[in-house]
C-alpha cells in the first residue's frame, strides 16, 4: 500500500470495534472487508507499536493472505491439500490465484455429497449418521482423509452451512467447521459466521487461510 495512503496492517480474527477499542489511543484509519480488517497509520513507529498490541491478530503489512500463506509454505518446504464441502472450490481456487501455487498446492477435492465424503475421503459412515457432515468429527476426519489422499504434508477440511437455507436451531446458517491435520497433529476451529452465502463463503476460505498460517508460524497447536 502507498505511503500516502498511510502505513498498513492487515488483521484477521477481531473486528473493527475491537480493534479500535485496544488502539483507542491511535491516530489511525481503519475498513472492514469481508473477512478483516485493514488499518492505516500516519507514522511506522505508530504501526510498528499497534501491531505488538494486536499482534495475534495481524497477517501481513500489505500482502493478501494467500500471498503471506504461500511464501510460509515455500519456506518451510512443505505441501497442502483442501477438502472442501460448503465452500466448492473457493479456497483451492484462492490458492491457486498465487503464482508459483504448484510448489506447494497438490490439489483438493470437492465433498460435497456425504457419500463422497465417506468414499472418497473416509469419514466414517458411523461420523455422518451419528453427528452429521456439519460437525467437529467430520471436519476432523475430512483433513486427516485429504492428507492421506494425496500423500501432502498438510490437509485442510471446510465444512458448514452456508444459508440462505439448511440451518436448524442446533446447526444454524454460517456454522462452519474447518479442520488442519498433519503428520502428528490435527486440530478443527468452530465459527458462526455473518453474512450472505458468498461471504459466509469467503469468510470460510479465508480463516482457513489464517489457520494454516497460525501454524506454519508456530502458534500452532
Amino acid at each position: 500500500m502507498s505511503k500516502k495512503k498511510g502505513f498498513l496492517l492487515r488483521t484477521i480474527g477481531a473486528d473493527e470495534k475491537r480493534l479500535k477499542r485496544i488502539l483507542q489511543s491511535f491516530d489511525l484509519r481503519s475498513y472492514s472487508t469481508i473477512y478483516g480488517v485493514d488499518i492505516f497509520f500516519k507514522t511506522e513507529s505508530k504501526r510498528r507499536r499497534a501491531k505488538k498490541l494486536i499482534s495475534k491478530f495481524v497477517y501481513s503489512s500489505g500482502d493478501p493472505l494467500e500471498v503471506v500463506v504461500g511464501r510460509l509454505l515455500g519456506r518451510k518446504n512443505l505441501t497442502v491439500a483442501v477438502a472442501e464441502s460448503c465452500t466448492g472450490g473457493m479456497l483451492g481456487s484462492i490458492i491457486t490465484s498465487v503464482s508459483g501455487s504448484s510448489r506447494y498446492f497438490l490439489g483438493g477435492i470437492i465433498a460435497y455429497d456425504n457419500r463422497i465424503k465417506e468414499k472418497v475421503l473416509g469419514v466414517m459412515k458411523v461420523t455422518l449418521i451419528s453427528h452429521g457432515a456439519v460437525s467437529l468429527e467430520s471436519g476432523l476426519e475430512m483433513a486427516r482423509g485429504v492428507r492421506k489422499r494425496f500423500g501432502s504434508d498438510l490437509g485442510i477440511s471446510i465444512t458448514g452451512i452456508a444459508g440462505p437455507t439448511g440451518g436448524t436451531k442446533e446447526k444454524p446458517v454460517g456454522l462452519v467447521y474447518i479442520g488442519l491435520a498433519g503428520i502428528d497433529f490435527d486440530i478443527v476451529d468452530r465459527f458462526h459466521f455473518k453474512g450472505d452465502r458468498y461471504q459466509v463463503r469467503l469468510k470460510a476460505c479465508y480463516h482457513a487461510l489464517d489457520l494454516l498460517r497460525r501454524f506454519l508460524i508456530k502458534e500452532l497447536p
